[in-house]
């Protein structure tokens, strides 16, 4: 009979999801023709995502969140909506259906990019080197951070037409080989020499130095717009996006500060929320964080909240391009992975 009973909670164990929280971290809504970081959920799929959420989880503010857990309690079951960067179709797309489910979101906003006629520099590396269409010269030699740099090619790099691929894949051609190799030599860079590359390259590579409106960032009206009936609250997330490790602790604390004072001067509202660009911090970081008064901070550790949780390392699960079936499962798999 013992054994019958162990049987029984064993397989009601495998039903009940895990009573655990989440957070949930989207960057866009969009239907992308290229997407080599997975960034993209379509909006198909996001309309599905969020009725599962609707229908099955306890869906709360980052920042009611953040309260429980400050107090030592632990919302069971919950779910918090992040997005980071600042994209127009998060607006456009993504309110629309956020709105119509009654889900609150946090939008971690990059204020140095907001109302910017240029994209995202990782966007306007893809421009140059992983779209266009035809062969890009076969020499690349150009100066990044003060050293030169010189990539060669037997023949003239041909685009591989796989929208499937992504950057944390091998390179199956010369061409996305040195698509990632820029890409970790810009991400250290301060904006202005990302940019001055980024030039070069469009130089080099003989495109025109525009932007897409598929990748536009919100202007600063559209970001007021989001927020005005207070769905969606906005966070913190640098000025210029930088990998923070990278920098000096003076240059971390002016990209922390003068992100949120800007932020708070364009919206009128306290921003008490943050949000690592690219996950990344180290302990001066999250200190430095603390310092300047944000209640919470958000990493890209992939896992639920703890019971007692680092508020200045919150975890968040990076939700991919899936239909409401596979997004309800992971959803299930996620509460079950993190027991404590």
């Amino acid at each position: 009979m013992q054994h019958l009973l162990r049987r029984i909670k064993r397989r009601l164990r495998c039903l009940v999801p895990e009573r655990k929280a989440q957070i949930l971290m989207y960057h866009r809504v969009a239907k992308l023709a290229s997407d080599p970081w997975g960034l993209a959920v379509r909006p198909k799929h996001f309309a599905e995502q969020m009725e599962v959420l609707t229908r099955s989880c306890r869906v709360m503010p980052l920042s009611k969140l953040s309260e429980e857990i400050n107090q030592g309690r632990y919302p069971e079951r919950a779910i918090a909506v992040t997005f980071d960067d600042g994209y127009a179709d998060n607006l456009i797309d993504a309110y629309p259906v956020l709105a119509a489910n009654d889900i609150p979101a946090t939008l971690f906003t990059t204020i140095g990019m907001i109302g910017s006629s240029h994209e995202f520099w990782w966007d306007q590396l893809e421009r140059l080197i992983h779209l266009p269409q035809g062969s890009l010269p076969n020499c690349l030699n150009i100066q990044i951070g003060g050293r030169t740099y010189v990539w060669t090619d037997d023949g003239r790099v041909p685009r591989l037409p796989d929208s499937r691929w992504r950057m944390s894949n091998p390179p199956p051609t010369a061409r996305h080989r040195l698509f990632q190799d820029l890409w970790h030599l810009l991400r250290p860079l301060p904006a202005v020499l990302q940019r001055q590359a980024l030039d070069d390259i469009s130089d080099w590579a003989g495109l025109e130095h525009t932007h897409r409106d598929s990748h536009r960032i919100m202007t600063a009206e559209e970001v007021r717009r989001i927020i005005e009936d207070g769905l969606v609250t906005v966070g913190g997330h640098t000025v210029n996006h930088p990998y923070l490790p990278d920098h000096a602790p003076s240059v971390q604390r002016t990209e922390i500060r003068e992100g949120r004072q800007q932020l708070e001067a364009m919206i009128d509202r306290p921003v008490t929320l943050f949000a690592y660009p690219y996950g990344g911090f180290d302990v001066q970081t999250a200190r430095i964080v603390a310092d300047e008064g944000f209640l919470c901070a958000c990493s890209t550790r992939p896992t639920a909240v703890e019971r007692q949780p680092d508020p200045f390392n919150l975890p968040r699960v990076q939700v991919l391009d899936w239909d409401g079936e596979t997004f309800s499962r992971h959803l299930r798999e996620g509460f079950r992975r993190a027991r404590s």
